[in-house]
Order: structure tokens, then sequence, then C-alpha cells
């Protein structure tokens, strides 16, 4: 299944649904949210993503903050897809690596990205980490991404004026 061929999050969830036979919805529980803050993610440490940046939430469902969060307000299957992108940085050398999560009320849920063996080589260098996933949530339950890296010192999330080409997450009932 293309995924980038669905130019909106009701397309995508729709097509989400009938793929797992749930019939589709007239109106999903839908938050897209972005970051172009360029979040500083210090070396060796799980760190929650501050999607700041809110472009559709049909529930205000969201928590923004360093304890970003997405809460359930009702019991069912949801589908999450989130990006970030590391800025460039020289920092990368072998045996270090990237690593993008789902975590369900603060204990991991899946691993959505793992990217090693990235060496910078005296040029700078980014690094991507995306995926996605579907998550059971009872009513009250939330999930939030949390992004781990061990480069050997901090690096900032790409702050692009497009955030949405590189940090972002989308959350749908299906």
């Amino acid at each position: 299944m293309n995924l980038n061929k669905y130019k909106t999050l009701e397309q995508l969830a729709e097509a989400m649904n009938t793929l797992i036979g749930g019939g589709g919805s007239s109106s999903p529980t839908i938050a897209y949210y972005m970051t172009n803050a360029g979040q500083s993610i210090s070396d060796t440490t799980l760190t929650i993503v501050d999607f700041e940046d809110q472009k559709h939430d049909t529930g205000s469902l969201v928590t923004t903050g360093a304890s970003w969060k997405f809460t359930a307000s009702t019991a069912g299957y949801y589908g999450v897809k989130a990006g970030i992108q590391f800025a460039a940085s020289l920092s990368w050398a072998k045996a270090e690596y990237g690593r993008l999560s789902v975590y369900k009320d603060g204990t991991l849920y899946c691993h959505l990205d793992y990217r090693d063996e990235l060496i910078s080589g005296g040029t700078a260098v980014t690094m991507p980490l995306h995926g996605m996933t579907v998550v059971y949530l009872a009513a009250s339950s939330y999930i939030d991404v949390r992004v781990y890296h061990n480069a050997g010192s901090a690096i900032a999330l790409e702050s692009s004026t497009d955030p949405q080409e590189y940090n972002y997450i989308a959350i749908w009932s299906l």
C-alpha cells in the first residue's frame, strides 16, 4: 500500500479503515501535528518529541510540551504515522544510531525506525527516521513518540520552514 498517494488525513484514514475491514468512518478522530522548533535531543537520552505546531485536531486530544501526548477519547484502534529528521551533523560515527519509538501509557509499544552505520566522515549528514503502526487504545490511554541517539553530543531536530517534510505525527481512528 503506497501511503504517500493520499493527499489528506481523511483519505488516509478511510483507506486504512478499508484495509483492516473497518468499513470506513465518516468522522474519524484525527490529530496532525508538526515541529520546526529545532528541539535539541541530548546524547543517550530517550526524549519525547514535542510536535508543538497543531495543524488539525478534531477533539483537542493532544497535550504539547515536554510531556507531549495524544490521549484517546474513545477505545479503539488508531493509526500512527510519525517522522523526524536530525539536523545535519558531523557527530555520526560507526556504531552510533538513532531510533524512533511509540510509547503507550509510558511503556514501549514499538520501534518505528532504527538507523545505524551513518558515518559523517567529515561531511555533515542528516538522519531521517519514520514509520507507521496501529495501536489499540482504551479510553484515556495515551501515546507519545520518543527519539534516541548515541552520537556523542546533542543533535537538534531539523528546523525547516516546511516541517511536514521532516518532523510530523498523524494519528487517526480506525
